[in-house]
């Protein structure tokens, strides 16, 4: 959970009069490096093997620097997925769910009302406590949070299944409204 006030100036340009913030969160940042470091496991190798072409005069040091680069590239990119975590708000309001995605050059925000909203909401697990729930389907591609089939999640969610009831909780209320 974010502290309310950093929720309501985060969302401030967001959110409609009157709209409250029923719920608000984050990816977990250390589910999100758990789940990036394979690519460490394939960074280092490459970076030894990177370090004796150049060092050890196996091929012109102009040629070598690539490699080096490649390597310092996927040490690297746990780390952004990182920063692209802390830069992503969930919020569901008593309106819609919203997805603030500004982080790496990138800034987007997604919602859906609720009439939007798969019927079903669904959880895959990532880790003790932590998952992906996917609760609207058919976005593109290049919507941040949508997998391949175009299924929209809060992603590396802490404690999803509370998550996922108070969502369900709140779109029964509005339904009744």
């Amino acid at each position: 959970m974010i502290v309310p006030g950093a929720v309501k100036s985060a969302l401030a340009d967001v959110l409609q009069p009157d709209e409250k913030v029923i719920w608000a969160g984050r990816p977990d940042p250390m589910a999100t490096l758990r789940t990036q470091l394979f690519w460490w496991w394939l960074g280092i190798p490459v970076l030894v093997i990177a370090l004796i072409l150049h060092f050890g005069d196996v091929m012109s040091r102009d040629w070598s620097a690539a490699p080096v680069g490649i390597a310092l590239a996927l040490l690297a990119a746990p780390a952004l997925m990182v920063a692209q975590a802390y830069g992503t708000i969930y919020a569901i309001t008593d309106r819609r769910v919203i997805i603030r995605h500004d982080a790496l050059g990138k800034r987007q925000v997604v919602d859906y009302t609720f009439g939007e909203l798969d019927e079903a909401l669904e959880i895959l697990e990532s880790g003790p406590e932590i998952g992906h729930l996917y609760f609207a389907s058919g976005a593109r591609s290049k919507v941040a949070y949508a997998d391949y089939t175009g299924k929209v999640a809060f992603r590396e969610l802490r404690k999803p299944e509370q998550v996922k009831a108070l969502l369900e909780k709140v779109r029964k209320e509005a339904r009744e409204k």
